[in-house]
């Protein structure tokens, strides 16, 4: 869970003033926050209450570092014992954060306090899942899904009539993803021989000496957020020695928002295996929903603010637009929080996109994308308000402006709240405002 230096966590108990801080593994930070609270040193929870003059009631400690973290049938559980006493003194506070897989570092969420005054916690987190023990998860058809959000890789769009062609010393290696390199890379041999071939080494001088490297195929595997294709029953190596065996190819495509489609590089060669080793960052070994951290904290006092409970993970916020197109047709926004979209059924938003702009019962209007998820929430300069940022939307004003949306929220006690589109700006940003607990 920690990054660096261990991180101290603060939430807002819904409908409560109360506060949290929360380290793990060890102690609070000595910031500025938890001096503030007056949280005592060694605390590695402590519960305050900021009040309205700007200050906090003693911080009570919730417990300190007492034992270490235990895994039992698979739950991630951490203890923090000997805090002060509560109920009138028949009970020592306590903390119990129970983690979970998730996506992201996550965020600790309050779950209740106990009569025995302990403080219980649950914190989804990528760290907390399994690494190397995931299971291998396969698909055919040149796709596979990410056993953990379920979401679908499909790098079908890799594949392509013109072969990519990775440099290593004086060999070329020609490949294709899921399907066949050009014939005229392989050498001499039967047209049903060229159609199975997915990869083929041969040497830049031009000698004529080339080796095929395995028959493609569409079946990845996914493990540890990385996909796998792998290619063999290419030609011997080692031939006529007790070493022999057949060349083969593997391919390891990781997540890359910037690369596009991206490129293979040869890594290295496995002689004793006959194995090739190529890695590919492309954009599409990336889940088409993504997600970041959806905390923002406050620079100046250390307050951590979780909209969490404002992002969906089935369905969409609908925001009527309250602006019409020049036949008076209303449009509508689909609008998620820290997450990419779910699908928007009867509408072709673009898959990857955190915002969208349709207009019901028009079927020739294709849904416009207005922003991706790119960075977490910021608390605005002097506090007050909470921004969200989407970009790189599809372009508009002929090719003027990329779209963008900007979700800014207020405080409202006790509600969720919804949000309420504001404007348009001539640049293609997407106003909207947002009051909630």
């Amino acid at each position: 869970v920690r990054r660096g230096r261990r991180r101290r966590r603060t939430g807002w108990l819904p409908g409560s003033r109360d506060v949290y801080l929360l380290n793990v593994c060890a102690p609070l930070l000595r910031d500025e926050a938890a001096v503030a609270a007056g949280c005592e040193p060694g605390a590695a929870g402590c519960q305050t209450r900021p009040s309205e003059e700007g200050g906090a009631f003693p911080g009570e400690e919730t417990g300190g570092v007492t034992s270490e973290l235990r895994a039992h049938d698979g739950v991630l559980t951490l203890e923090y014992r000997g805090g002060q006493l509560g109920h009138e003194g028949q009970f020592e506070r306590a903390t119990l954060i129970t983690f979970s897989c998730g996506v992201g570092v996550g965020v600790p969420r309050f779950v209740t306090e106990t009569p025995e005054c302990m403080y219980v916690f649950e914190w989804p987190t990528e760290a907390a899942c399994r690494g190397g023990d995931q299971p291998v998860v396969g698909g055919g058809d040149c796709r596979v899904k990410d056993p953990v959000t379920g979401a679908e890789l499909d790098l079908n769009g890799l594949r392509r009539k013109a072969d990519y062609v990775a440099v290593a010393d004086e060999y070329a290696f020609h490949v294709n993803v899921c399907g066949p390199v050009d014939a005229a890379s392989q050498g001499e041999g039967d047209a049903a021989g060229h159609r199975r071939v997915g990869a083929c080494q041969e040497t830049e001088e031009g000698s004529g000496s080339h080796w095929t490297l395995g028959a493609w195929n569409g079946r990845l595997e996914y493990a540890d957020g990385l996909v796998t294709l792998n290619y063999t029953g290419g030609d011997p190596m080692h031939a006529g020695t007790p070493r022999e065996c057949r060349r083969s190819a593997t391919f390891i495509f990781s997540c890359d928002h910037g690369a596009g489609r991206g490129e293979p590089r040869f890594v290295r060669e496995d002689a004793e295996a006959c194995r090739y080793y190529f890695e590919w960052p492309t954009r599409l070994a990336c889940a088409r929903e993504k997600e970041v951290e959806c905390l923002a904290v406050d620079p100046l006092t250390g307050h951590a603010y979780d909209l969490s409970p404002l992002a969906k993970a089935d369905g969409n916020w609908e925001v009527d637009g309250g602006s019409y197109d020049a036949d008076g047709r209303p449009y509508l926004y689909y609008l998620n929080v820290c997450r990419s979209l779910a699908p928007v059924e009867g509408f072709a938003c673009d898959e990857g996109a955190a915002a969208c702009q349709v207009k019901p019962g028009d079927s020739t209007f294709h849904g416009k994308e207005m922003g991706n998820v790119v960075g977490e929430p910021r608390v605005q300069a002097g506090g007050g308000a909470i921004t969200l940022t989407y970009v790189g939307g599809q372009r508009c004003h002929e090719e003027a402006y990329e779209r963008s949306t900007v979700v800014t929220f207020t405080c409202l006690r006790g509600e969720l709240g919804v949000p309420r589109f504001v404007e348009e700006q001539p640049d293609c940003t997407y106003v909207f405002e947002w009051a909630t607990d």
